[in-house]
């Protein structure tokens, strides 16, 4: 079985990333500790470079306490550099030496000066997923990630899953108080991932910070996997009112990337297998209908505060009324000797009608609801779009 070095260093991107950052010191060490998997690497580094080659030889030399004659003769040999290498040389380790031009000799490019600070580094995240944690990690951390990530293009909320039909609840905070993480972090777009029949990770009253404009909800295809759905669309007052755009997604698949993280094996994939059964099994449109309603609707739409909600893949669902729903009785009163109904269009009419509610949680003050406009597409045409659906599936989409 590989060593969880080994399962990290097996990952072409995150090895590329850890050299590009690593000063000399480090990648003398990474070449003696694992030459095979990080050597063609390390030789795409120093290849065209010949003064950059020198150097690391240098650090790697100095790294070896038997090496000191042989440190010796690479100092001399760097000391009867050219000028034009001296001055190289200067660029590379003067921390306030750090701009260069691209190809076209016009546009300036800062380099990073290595090695390069966790603050610093925190700024460049883009993407980042937030799976089930204890209420001390987002407690302890929030603050300092909300402070130190600035230009986040996505904030994946990912449920962990714990079996198969099941995720364990994002944050202990939830649903009485609030996760740190989700409140403190101020993304571009958000990702719901691993939705299934708990609440969503939001207190009743928080709303999306300004910078949010998009957020996608991933909601699973499996019956078993909706078990307490009331706490699901009961949990939705219209805290993403002031995003521009909210997608609804039927997907199949849940996200296990936490789990099978190298690093982290948190659970056996035994209890992970969806049972053949279990995916065949209809889920219930009355269900399915109260949370696509929860999710359409926004705050104080009345005054025209509300996102454009487009739905995908509704129409792939396996449906069924059990013989008992109200949306079929309500359709057979107005319809006594009509046909059979359509359990799509019906939840498609439930969601979408024009309406104003003033919804309530606990004894906190009602707030004034509204219907959203809503888009129905085909699950076809969002996998068809992989460049928009940015790191929403996958965070490596």
């Amino acid at each position: 079985m590989p060593s969880a070095v080994d399962s990290l260093l097996a990952i072409a991107h995150i090895v590329k990333r850890i050299i590009d950052y690593a000063e000399r010191p480090t990648l003398a060490r990474l070449m003696r500790v694992s030459k095979r998997l990080i050597d063609k690497a390390l030789r795409e580094k120093v290849k065209n470079d010949p003064e950059q080659y020198r150097k690391f030889r240098l650090s790697r030399l100095a790294d070896n306490k038997d090496a000191s004659e042989d440190m010796e003769k690479e100092k001399k040999d760097m000391s009867k550099t050219t000028k034009a290498g001296s001055k190289s040389s200067s660029l590379a380790t003067n921390p306030k030496a750090t701009s260069s031009k691209h190809h076209d000799g016009k546009t300036p490019r800062t380099q990073p000066v290595l090695p390069i600070s966790k603050k610093v580094l925190l700024s460049y995240v883009r993407v980042i997923s937030i799976g089930s944690h204890h209420e001390s990690a987002c407690d302890s951390f929030g603050e300092l990630l909300g402070e130190h990530i600035t230009d986040l293009n996505v904030l994946r909320i990912v449920d962990t899953p714990v079996h198969w039909a099941f995720c364990a609840q994002m944050c202990e905070h939830i649903p009485q108080g609030q996760c740190a993480l989700v409140t403190s972090i101020k993304p571009r777009k958000i990702v719901l991932r691993n939705i299934g029949g708990l609440h969503i990770p939001f207190p009743p009253k928080w709303s999306l910070h300004d910078k949010t404009k998009e957020v996608v909800i991933i909601l699973s295809t499996l019956r078993d996997r909706y078990a307490g759905m009331k706490d699901l669309s009961h949990s939705y007052l219209g805290q993403l009112t002031s995003a521009t755009s909210v997608k609804i997604v039927f997907w199949p698949e849940w996200d296990h990337s936490l789990n099978d993280h190298p690093l982290l094996k948190l659970r056996e994939s035994d209890c992970m297998e969806v049972p053949a059964a279990a995916r065949d099994e209809l889920i219930y449109v009355d269900d399915m209908a109260r949370v696509l309603r929860a999710f359409t609707y926004g705050r104080s739409s009345i005054f025209g505060s509300k996102p454009v909600v487009t739905v995908f893949g509704f129409g792939e669902l396996r449906l069924t009324d059990l013989n008992r729903s109200f949306l079929v009785d309500e359709y057979y009163k107005l319809n006594p000797n009509g046909p059979t109904p359509d359990l799509h269009t019906l939840a498609k009419k439930h969601a979408t009608q024009l309406q104003i509610i003033m919804a309530t949680v606990g004894n906190a003050q009602p707030v004034m609801m509204g219907s959203c406009e809503v888009l129905w597409r085909k699950i076809g045409s969002y996998k068809n779009n992989l460049q928009n659906r940015h790191a929403e599936i996958d965070q490596y989409d």
